[in-house]
């Protein structure tokens, strides 16, 4: 990554020097004593030089020459990355593809429940060991974070979409010839779609956020927003395929529309282009839009995430035990899907916020990669503190014991980010 670094000097022999250094982490430049290598220019301000002149002696300068020269009044001017345009027509394209590819790779894992339901009914498995081929699909999202992190970065933007394309599309159609195979099953519509899904994910909540600074949380927004169309729109028509066509061409139909869709939403993917000399790469829809525009606007992104987990907690632990007719649970399905809605459109943005565009890519990874445990242990818990209190047969009272762990859950990590909040400022009444 380039940097220019501005030294000034006391004496009135020597005037106001820019050089321009190569690093990974930071320069620190010192004695001036020693004056730098051949001056470039006097500018007003410090930005990037015009001339790499100085280039190969600082390049050739042992490290003692950089580290024996400190004086107090050095100034040293990271610059890490320019700001992003925060709109165009490249970044709103790329947010378009984004949601495309969101619609279609989370509304496909949202609605495997209509292909379960179908797999059941002929008698292929139980219930329980079909769910499991859904949660393997969406673990892998997290299982493989870090790996995705630094695939973006060897890689780039385009060719991971196309991977994570071609596995989703593979994996569906692959799917329509296990149907009466767990193990196939488990392969295609587990494994394969997991791996499709993660690159994805990877992908779309990383890239379009280089293009965004005061707007990012609106157009993570939008972008997840798509995908809470596709879980209620595939839904329903993955229901009428099974109805009409059967699961077989349900999957290969399925298959055949992604890669159709998704392939040239790939295409025009890629990394936001810096001027420097290397890119820097290191209900639930209207809660997505709604919140992106909140956190943009009103809040900033912390303060938007703790809201969205105390919604979370609250219809968790205070409305759902009341939800005892249908109108408060029509209530509490709202509410509470805009909270998860939410937390999941935040997310990229409190990330780069908190580390900045350049480290986002890794962070997120590791972030996701730290879901895992919940992907794949929340279900089972649930359904051992069902069973533990009577199971469905008890009725509303055997739930609640699952639903409170939930909600506990949620209310400990509004508790960590109001801690995180409070540390990087106590003004309360400030945007972050």
């Amino acid at each position: 990554m380039l940097r220019t670094t501005a030294l000034e000097a006391e004496s009135s022999s020597d005037p106001k020097l820019v050089h321009l250094a190569v690093e990974m982490d930071v320069v620190e430049l010192a004695d001036r004593s020693k004056p730098p290598p051949t001056p470039v220019a006097e500018p007003e301000s410090v930005g990037v030089a015009s001339s790499v002149a100085p280039l190969p002696s600082l390049l050739s300068a042992p490290d003692s020459t950089v580290a024996d020269a400190a004086t107090p009044t050095e100034e040293v001017v990271r610059v890490e990355e320019l700001p992003p345009p925060d709109g165009g027509f490249e970044a709103w394209l790329t947010v378009g593809c984004s949601a495309m590819l969101s619609f279609w790779f989370i509304g496909v894992t949202y609605s495997w429940g209509v292909i379960q339901s179908a797999l059941v009914d002929r008698h292929l498995a139980p219930a329980s060991t079909l769910a499991f081929i859904g949660s393997l699909a969406v673990a892998s999202l997290s299982l493989l974070g870090i790996v995705n992190a630094r695939l973006l970065r060897s890689i780039g933007a385009r060719p991971m979409a196309l991977i994570g394309t071609a596995f989703l599309s593979l994996s569906q159609i692959l799917a329509s010839f296990t149907t009466n195979n767990v193990g196939g099953l488990f392969v295609t519509a587990g494994v394969m779609m997991g791996i499709g899904v993660s690159l994805a994910f990877m992908v779309v909540s990383v890239v379009p956020a280089q293009y965004f600074a005061r707007k990012r949380g609106t157009a993570i927004g939008l972008i997840y927003a798509g995908g809470g169309i596709g879980g209620a729109v595939l839904s329903l028509a993955m229901e009428a395929g099974v109805r009409n066509l059967g699961v077989e061409w349900t999957f290969r139909l399925l298959g055949l529309l992604m890669a159709a869709c998704c392939t040239p939403a790939a295409w025009f993917m890629r990394e936001r282009q810096s001027t420097q000399r290397k890119v820097l790469i290191d209900c639930s829809a209207f809660s997505r839009i709604g919140t992106g525009i909140l956190s943009d606007r009103l809040t900033g992104p912390l303060n938007a995430l703790f809201l969205s987990l105390c919604l979370t907690a609250l219809t968790l632990l205070a409305l759902w035990p009341q939800s005892t007719n249908l109108g408060s649970l029509v209530a509490f399905v709202l509410l509470n899907g805009a909270g998860n809605g939410a937390f999941f459109s935040i997310m990229p943005t409190v990330t780069g916020h908190v580390l900045g565009s350049y480290r986002m890519g890794t962070a997120f990874g590791m972030i996701v990669t730290g879901w895992a445990g919940g992907y794949l242990m929340g279900a089972p818990i649930a359904g051992y503190l069902l069973a533990a209190y009577g199971g469905q047969d008890a009725g509303m009272k055997a739930f609640k014991p699952a639903i409170f762990w939930a909600g506990g859950m949620a209310a400990g990590a509004a508790g960590i980010v109001a801690a995180l909040r409070l540390m990087k400022s106590t003004d309360l009444r400030r945007k972050m």
